[in-house]
C-alpha cells in the first residue's frame, strides 16, 4: 500500500476507545488532520497570551470557576474516566477529581504567590552563564 493511502486510511477510520474493564467500545472519534491540529496549536498560544494579559486576581476567578464546575459535575467526570480506563468510579474520584480539585484549590487561595513573576535558576552547565 502507497504512504497516501495509508495516510489516508488513517485519517478515514475512526479511533476507537475500549473500556478495559469490559472489552466494550467506549467511544470514538475521528482523527485530527495536519490543518486541525496546527490550529489547535495556533488557538493554545492566543490564549496563553491571553492568560497572561490577566491579572492574577482575574486569573483566581478563573481557576474558582474551574474548581467549581469539576466540583459540580464530578459524578459524570468519574464515569467517564471510569469507562475510558477501566478504573471503579470510587477510585477514579478518589484519584483524579479529589486530586485535582485540591491542586486547583491550593491554586486559587494562593495565586498570589504562585503566579507571580519569578526568575528561575538554572543548573545546566550550558546556562550557567545567563
Amino acid at each position: 500500500m502507497a504512504l497516501e493511502q495509508k495516510i489516508l486510511q488513517i485519517l478515514t477510520t475512526p479511533m476507537v476507545s475500549i473500556n478495559p474493564t469490559t472489552g466494550m467500545e467506549f467511544g470514538s472519534m475521528m482523527p485530527q488532520g495536519r490543518e486541525d491540529i496546527e490550529a489547535a496549536f495556533e488557538l493554545a498560544k492566543k490564549t496563553n497570551r491571553s492568560w497572561a494579559a490577566l491579572s492574577i486576581k482575574q486569573r483566581q476567578a478563573y481557576l474558582k470557576r474551574v474548581y467549581n464546575l469539576i466540583l459540580e459535575d464530578k459524578q459524570e467526570i468519574a464515569e467517564l474516566i471510569s469507562g475510558e480506563q477501566g478504573k471503579p468510579v470510587p477510585e477514579a474520584l478518589a484519584a483524579e477529581i479529589i486530586a485535582t480539585l485540591a491542586i486547583l484549590k491550593d491554586l486559587y487561595k494562593n495565586a498570589k504567590k504562585e503566579l507571580k513573576p519569578q526568575k528561575l535558576n538554572t543548573q545546566q552547565v550550558l546556562f550557567v552563564h545567563k
